[in-house]
C-alpha cells in the first residue's frame, strides 16, 4: 500500500496495531476477571464507570498535547501502561484478588490512553496530505479495531484454556514492542508554525516552560471551538448515545454468560470488531458524497441491526445474534469515521490536540454514570433490557442527523474547509470567557 511508504504512519499504524492487541486482550481479560471475582453486574458496571471516568477529565489534557513532543506523550504513555498491567499479571500469579487495588490499576491505565489517542489523532493530518486522510483514518481504525477482530475472540478461549494471567503477560509484553515502533517516529514540530491573525494558538516553542496560565487559555480554546455550529451538532447526539453504548459494554460481561459464557463474550466483541472494521474501510467508498448524507442512515441502520441482534439472543438465536451484532458495526464503523474525518479537516492541525480532548470529554460526559446505572438496571432486571436501550437511542442519535441542518449541509471531504479560529477566539488572552 502506498500509504505505507510513509515512514511515520507506518510505524505509528504498527506501533498502535501491536498495542490494540494487547488491549483487546485485556479488555475482555478484566472486565471478565472482575465479574469471576464477583459474579455481580453492579461491579461491572461499577469497573466499566471506573474506566470512562478519565476520558471524562480528557479535555484537560488537551493542551499538554498540543503543546509538547507528541512522540514523547505517546512513548511515556505506553511504559506507564507497561507498568500497570505488570502489577496485574504479578497479582494473579500470587494469587492477589483485591477487587478495589484492581478498580485503581483500570482507572490509571485508562488515564494513560488519553494522552496516546489525542496525540496520534493529532499526528495523522501532520503526516499524510488532506486527500488521504480517508485512507489513514481507515488504515488507523484497522489498528484500533483490526486487532479486536482476532484477538477479542481469543481471548474469550483463551480465559477458558490457560490461566488469567497469562493474558496480562502477554498484554504487557505488546507494549514494549510498540514503544519500538513508536521510537522509530520522526515528527516535525507543527507547533511551531503560527497561525494568522492575533489568536496565539499554540507556543512558538515546544520546549517552553510549563505555564499554568497559557494551558488554562489553551484548554479554554479548546472547550470554545465546540461551539462551532458543525462540531457542536455532529458530536452532541453521541453524549446521549454514548450514556447508553456504556452502560451496554458494561453488562455484557453478564449478558454474555447468560447466553455462552466467556467464549460468547470474546465472540460478540470480535463480531462487533470485525463490522466495524468493514465499516471503516467501506467509507473511502463514500468519498464522493457529502458526510452529513453519510451520517444519518448509517446509525440509523446500525441501531436496527443492534435490537435485531439482542432480539435473536431472546430466542436463541445463537448464530443469527452473532451476525447481526457484526452486521451492526458496519455502518457504525462508516459513521464513526466519517465523523473522525469532520474535526481532523475543521480546525488546524496544531489545534487538534485540544479540540480531540475537548470533544472527547464532552462524548463521555454520562458513560460513568452509564456504565453505573447499567449495572444497577442489570441486576435488578436483567442485562437484556440495558442492550435493547443501546440500540434504541443509536438510530435516534441517526434521526437526529437527519433532522440537523449543519449536520446535513456537512460536504464531502476535500470541500470541508478548516473554519476561521479567529471568530472564536479573537481576542481571547485579553478577555474571561464564558462557557
Amino acid at each position: 500500500m502506498r500509504l505505507f511508504v510513509n515512514k511515520n504512519l507506518f510505524f505509528l499504524f504498527l506501533g498502535r496495531l501491536i498495542t490494540n492487541g494487547g488491549d483487546s486482550l485485556y479488555r475482555v481479560a478484566i472486565a471478565w476477571l472482575i465479574y469471576s471475582l464477583t459474579g455481580s453486574a453492579l461491579y461491572t458496571g461499577i469497573a466499566a464507570a471506573v474506566s470512562y471516568i478519565p476520558e471524562v477529565i480528557a479535555f484537560l489534557i488537551g493542551p499538554l498535547v498540543d503543546r509538547y513532543n507528541k512522540k514523547k506523550i505517546i512513548i511515556v504513555a505506553e511504559v506507564f501502561q507497561f507498568a500497570l498491567i505488570s502489577i496485574v499479571a504479578i497479582m494473579m500469579f500470587n494469587k492477589f484478588d483485591n477487587i478495589y487495588l484492581l478498580l485503581i490499576i483500570i482507572f490509571f491505565a485508562a488515564f494513560a490512553v488519553q494522552f496516546t489517542y489525542p496525540a496520534e489523532s493529532a499526528v495523522i493530518p501532520t503526516i499524510v496530505p488532506k486527500r488521504s486522510l480517508p485512507r489513514a483514518n481507515a488504515l488507523m481504525t484497522f489498528s484500533y479495531q483490526g486487532t479486536d477482530m482476532i484477538f477479542s475472540g481469543l481471548a474469550g478461549f483463551l480465559i477458558v484454556i490457560w490461566d488469567i494471567s497469562t493474558l496480562f503477560v502477554m498484554d504487557a509484553l505488546t507494549f514494549l514492542l510498540a514503544i519500538m515502533c513508536f521510537s522509530f517516529l520522526s515528527l516535525k514540530n507543527t507547533n511551531e508554525t503560527k497561525p494568522k491573525a492575533t489568536v496565539n494558538l499554540s507556543p512558538s516553542n515546544i520546549d517552553s516552560k510549563f505555564s499554568f496560565n497559557t494551558y488554562k487559555q489553551e484548554l479554554l480554546q479548546g472547550l470554545k471551538l465546540i461551539k462551532n455550529p458543525v462540531i457542536f451538532h455532529s458530536k452532541m447526539p453521541a453524549v446521549i448515545s454514548n450514556f447508553f453504548f456504556a452502560a451496554a459494554f458494561a453488562v455484557m460481561p453478564v449478558y454474555s454468560d447468560k447466553i455462552g459464557g466467556p467464549e460468547f463474550f470474546g465472540l460478540l466483541l470480535a463480531c462487533y470488531s470485525i463490522g466495524s472494521l468493514i465499516g471503516s474501510f467501506l467509507t473511502s467508498l463514500f468519498k464522493n458524497i457529502p458526510i452529513g448524507s453519510i451520517l444519518y442512515p448509517t446509525y440509523i441502520l446500525s441501531g436496527l441491526l443492534w435490537l435485531a441482534s439482542v432480539i435473536a439472543a431472546s430466542n436463541e438465536l445463537i448464530i443469527l445474534t452473532l451476525v447481526l451484532f457484526s452486521l451492526s458495526g458496519i455502518p457504525q464503523g462508516i459513521g464513526n469515521n466519517a465523523s473522525s474525518l469532520i474535526t481532523q479537516c475543521i480546525v488546524p492541525p496544531q489545534m487538534l490536540g485540544r479540540l480531540s480532548s475537548a470533544i472527547g470529554t464532552l462524548l463521555t460526559l454520562g458513560m460513568p454514570i452509564g456504565a453505573f446505572l447499567g449495572g444497577i438496571l442489570a441486576e435488578a432486571q436483567g442485562p437484556t433490557i440495558v442492550m435493547m436501550l443501546n440500540g434504541i437511542t443509536i438510530s435516534l442519535m441517526g434521526i437526529y442527523y437527519l433532522i440537523s441542518k449543519p449536520v446535513r449541509e456537512i460536504p464531502v471531504v476535500e470541500k470541508i474547509s478548516p473554519i476561521d479560529t479567529d471568530i472564536y477566539l479573537r481576542d481571547f488572552e485579553n478577555r474571561s470567557v464564558e462557557l
